[in-house]
């Protein structure tokens, strides 16, 4: 029969004909299978598909990328493939020819248990039947073929592989199963041996089992691969990857169906998991309420969800056709590029700013764009995910919150009945002034100035008319001082003025014609002092009040100078006539 042997020990092998006594295990069969399994699989899939890309063999053989890479190489070097780049693609051709001059060892012929194994029609001598009745193998259909040189190799490699192994006759009745198949279905091989497949196999997958099973039969098909599901014990199933073939019994010449099956339940796990974590995802991505993007590290969207086409205006083949630069505001686009060179350096992680972008309708869009990036295995970027929220609404209230401080600024800034700066802003000015002066300007002059008899005008004649005189004086300072000079009301009736780039005479003469253009009903006196380059604003201002009080004793309606030292005296101008400088004592 078959692979038929004695059994020595059931504890350590099974109860089958297509078992051997117990033979010691040379320390290369496991190698060997490895090169049975993955190897075959690798090659049967070129030999009925050679123009395949590595990936794509890589997901029909179900191992990885690499794995199948390191096969390829292997295979070449062993003479078993011929690789050959046909524009950008590899064309491959199988030999198995190099597998029958190429022995693992003495008594194996690898290609003849590839032949075997793979349902191919290995060319090797062929043995004389047993029997008159068997059919030679010459006129046998293109199935496999195996005489007694291969058969104590594979009934080990039966019995050792570490994936599991069944023969099964055209019916579909288990006649041998290894130790490795009993553990995947968690069942003995006395309750396995004899029973039909499809009482252990789920009840979904039975009906294409049975139809290819017929095909295999009938010729119709060379090889069976599928990913189907067991049932163990307690009725949970086991996901596996079928892999088989028929083959023909030497002894008897009967068909029978050889497979392996591997537990990919792990995997199956792991790509449910993936699926629905891949599920949830999209879930996410597509019910976002706020703007979801993948981007191509170029730029490009890969894909964009509802509320992206909303907050921007464009439909989804139109954004899909575009990049983020080209609907991106010009004044943003710079830093949001250096951001983007930043994670893909992995000089970041993520990042985030604030930005504008474009809409359809042509109007400006503020958003926050959070942004990270998905790599893949190798470290390659694949792409980023965008998360765009819409933040105009929040803008448009910022800048009306700043517009209405900037206007409060002025009003505080302002005095409200002549329109001149206030004592606050006079008073950040000057001791920005002494802090930081201009560079080249050796000095500047300041004007302290009050309104004489202000009291006298709004007790005999009311605060209207005091109201009156204090913008007459407002409108003396704005005639003849310029525009960017500093002119404030710094207190009820008093007044300043600082003029920068100033000489001490020049400052006089400038404060004297003020008094000039006052009312011939109002009159008023002035103190003027130019900074001498160290002295605080308290101090200057000090010097500044001094002249003015020179100036009220002198006879009001006059301008007085403070002197720079001590002792010294100060310059009087009369309002009605040109302004003549007196030095009056610092003490």
């Amino acid at each position: 029969m078959f692979l038929s042997g004695p059994v020595a020990n059931p504890s350590k092998a099974h109860d089958t004909k297509f078992m051997s006594r117990d033979p010691p295990v040379d320390e290369g069969v496991m190698a060997r299978w490895t090169f049975f399994t993955n190897h075959l699989h690798v090659l049967s899939t070129l030999a009925a598909q050679p123009d395949l890309r590595l990936r794509e063999v890589a997901s029909k053989v179900g191992i990885s990328e690499r794995a199948t890479h390191r096969i390829v190489c292997e295979l070449v070097d062993e003479g078993y493939l011929t690789r050959t780049r046909v524009g950008s693609r590899n064309h491959y051709k199988v030999h198995l020819k190099a597998a029958l001059r190429r022995p693992e060892h003495a008594g194996e012929s690898v290609g003849r248990v590839i032949g075997m194994l793979a349902g191919h029609d290995a060319p090797h001598e062929q043995a004389e039947p047993r029997d008159r009745d068997r059919p030679r193998e010459r006129d046998l259909p293109p199935t496999l073929t195996v005489d007694a040189e291969c058969t104590e190799t594979f009934r080990e490699l039966f019995r050792t592989a570490p994936v599991g192994m069944v023969v099964g006759d055209q019916s579909g009745a288990l006649l041998a199963v290894n130790p490795a198949f009993c553990t995947i279905l968690e069942r003995a091989e006395d309750e396995l041996l004899g029973r039909d497949f499809r009482a252990i196999t789920h009840e979904d997958d039975i009906a294409v089992d049975e139809t290819a099973l017929r095909e295999l039969a009938s010729g119709v098909r060379s090889e069976y691969v599928r990913e189907k599901r067991y049932v163990r014990p307690d009725g949970s199933p086991v996901w596996v990857r079928l892999r088989g073939a028929m083959a023909i019994d030497p002894d008897t010449g009967a068909r029978v169906f050889v497979a392996h099956v591997v537990d990919i339940s792990e995997r199956r796990r792991r790509e449910q998991a993936l699926a629905e974590a891949e599920d949830r995802f999209r879930s996410a991505f597509d019910n976002a309420p706020i703007g979801m993007a993948l981007v191509a590290p170029d730029g490009r969207f890969i894909k964009v969800n509802r509320a992206l086409c909303d907050l921007t205006g464009y439909s989804e083949t139109h954004l899909l056709t575009r990049s983020f630069q080209a609907i991106t505001h010009p004044d943003d686009l710079d830093a949001d590029l250096a951001h983007v060179q930043d994670v893909l350096a992995d000089r970041r992680r993520t990042y985030q700013m604030e930005k504008r972008y474009y809409h359809a309708d042509g109007h400006i869009i503020w958003v926050t764009l959070s942004v990270s990036l998905v790599r893949d295995a190798g470290g390659e970027p694949l792409y980023f995910i965008s998360q765009i929220e819409d933040i105009s609404s929040r803008k448009q209230r910022e800048r009306a919150l700043e517009t209405q401080a900037a206007r409060l600024a002025v009003i505080a800034a302002t005095d409200q009945l002549t329109g001149l700066s206030t004592r606050r802003a006079w008073d950040l000015a000057i001791a920005d002034r002494t802090s930081h002066p201009d560079e080249g300007l050796e000095r500047f002059g300041i004007a302290l100035i009050d309104l004489d008899a202000l009291k006298e005008i709004n007790d005999t004649r009311g605060h209207h008319a005091g109201d009156q005189a204090l913008v007459a004086m407002a409108s003396a300072l704005r005639t003849v001082v310029r525009d960017e000079d500093l002119v404030a009301r710094i207190g009820g009736d008093e007044f300043a003025v600082l003029i920068p780039s100033v000489s001490a005479e020049a400052m006089l003469a400038l404060t004297g014609r003020i008094l000039a253009v006052l009312p011939e009903n109002l009159s008023a006196s002035a103190g003027v002092a130019t900074w001498d380059g160290s002295e605080s604003p308290v101090e200057l201002q000090h010097r500044a009040d001094r002249a003015l009080y020179a100036a009220k004793h002198a006879g009001k309606g006059r301008a007085c100078l403070a002197g720079a030292q001590a002792g010294g005296e100060a310059g009087v101008s009369d309002r009605a006539a040109t302004p003549q400088a007196a030095q009056l004592g610092a003490d």
